[in-house]
């Protein structure tokens, strides 16, 4: 009579196979690095200046005042007053052609201007409308 109940289970060797498809696959996930990309890193450096002005305008309407909203090409800075200021991301940065300032009104419009972003390999372009003090963004 055979024991059907020896067959049952993982043996030694199969365990040891496993874990050793497991150490490789690790490996070559820590060796390759983070997942990420530099279109990815200035996509999202992008968006966030961009809230950054969206938030600058809507402090204009609600204050009713004219809110000036700084950029430092040279630095990578920018924001409403010189003192309080946001970096940048590490590896982005402000093209030299943008705008010093921009100024948002109170009825909604802004002075015009073309921000560009430069990263590793590639730039994103914010345009504020003059008219709707609007911001659209052209990504690769």
């Amino acid at each position: 009579m055979q024991n059907k109940q020896a067959d049952s289970g993982f043996t030694l060797i199969e365990i040891v196979v496993v874990l050793a498809v497991l150490s490789l696959v690790a490996t070559i996930v820590i060796a390759r690095g983070p997942l990420h990309s530099p279109i990815t890193e200035l996509r999202g450096a992008a968006q966030i200046v961009a809230g950054s002005f969206q938030q600058a305008r809507l402090n204009a309407l609600a204050s009713g005042k004219v809110v000036i909203l700084f950029i430092d090409p040279v630095r990578g800075v920018y924001g409403e007053s010189r003192v309080d200021v946001q970096h940048l991301p590490t590896g982005i940065g402000f093209s030299p052609q943008s705008p010093r300032r921009i100024v948002f009104y109170p009825d909604g419009s802004a002075s015009q201007g073309d921000v560009q972003l430069l990263g590793k390999s590639q730039s994103i372009t914010m345009h504020i409308a003059w008219l709707t003090g609007a911001i659209s963004m052209t990504m690769p």
